[in-house]
């Protein structure tokens, strides 16, 4: 039963195929959840996995089939994963706690010593070394999917403005 429940959470959206039907897509966009969609997004939007033209000629005419609804609600979907990963307003009080906790610990370790460092100098250095890279990685992945989101937006507009004429 877990081997079942695991493939079942990992394979439920398996669009790896040339062509993704009209069903799957809309069914994509409505029930997905924002990281499967990004996969996918990355998938089959990715400029930078060789992908030629007419690859994405035939991601846009799935697109320019779905109905007027499904297309305001993929734009709706992008705008939320947008909003989501804007990460910048949260990094500042992120920032002020992190080193709020390293003054704590430099305080409450300063009298250990090995050999000449003290080991609230060694733990912050570690802490700070961790937290950095660790912000560093969460905005760039965050980046990468406002990216995605971004252009899927801009490909649904286009083609919502093209069912309204």
């Amino acid at each position: 039963m877990f081997f079942y429940l695991s493939s079942y959470n990992y394979n439920r959206y398996n669009y790896r195929g040339d062509l993704v039907k009209k069903k799957d897509l809309t069914k994509l966009i409505y029930t997905a959840t924002n990281k499967q969609l990004l996969k996918y997004l990355q998938e089959e939007y990715s400029f930078y996995q060789g992908k030629d033209r007419g690859h994405f000629k035939g991601r846009l005419n799935e697109l320019k089939q779905l109905d007027l609804d499904t297309i305001k609600f993929g734009i709706a979907r992008m705008e939320e994963i947008q909003e989501e990963r804007n990460l910048i307003p949260s990094l500042s009080s992120l920032v002020t706690l992190l080193l709020a906790m390293i003054a704590t610990y430099a305080t409450i370790f300063s009298d250990v010593k090995i050999g000449s460092l003290t080991l609230a100098s060694i733990f912050s250095l570690l802490t700070i070394f961790i937290i950095t890279y660790k912000i560093i990685s969460t905005l760039t992945e965050a980046r990468l999917s406002k990216s995605k989101a971004s252009l899927f937006k801009n490909l649904l507009v286009y083609c919502e403005e093209l069912k309204k004429q």
